[in-house]
């Protein structure tokens, strides 16, 4: 799933940070897992933690910000983890234990 993030991350990859993706991919799984009461390693859960995964990348510098303005360019940031959380949820993927 790396190789995955890194090619829809195109040019806004940056080389040695497989390590950043890793640890992020392995928080989110774990969030994730815990949220919908599956294991860790199920492919349901992949496009949603592959989304959260770039996005949390992509805000890389920014975190606690919730929206900035640069150069007359305004950027708004959404908590990711909750997103994340409520798609899982709409996706009816959450399992009652």
């Amino acid at each position: 799933m790396i190789k995955k993030i890194k090619d829809r991350l195109g040019p806004n990859f940056i080389k040695g940070t497989e390590g950043v993706i890793k640890d992020l991919l392995e928080d989110m799984m774990l969030i994730a897992s815990h949220c919908t009461n599956r294991r860790k390693d199920d492919s349901k859960l992949y496009p949603y933690v592959k989304n959260a995964v770039i996005s949390e990348y992509n805000q890389r510098g920014a975190e606690g910000l919730l929206s900035k303005t640069e150069g007359g360019q305004s950027s708004s940031f959404d908590n990711i983890v909750k997103k994340m959380k409520e798609d899982l949820i709409s996706a009816h993927l959450r399992r009652l234990p």
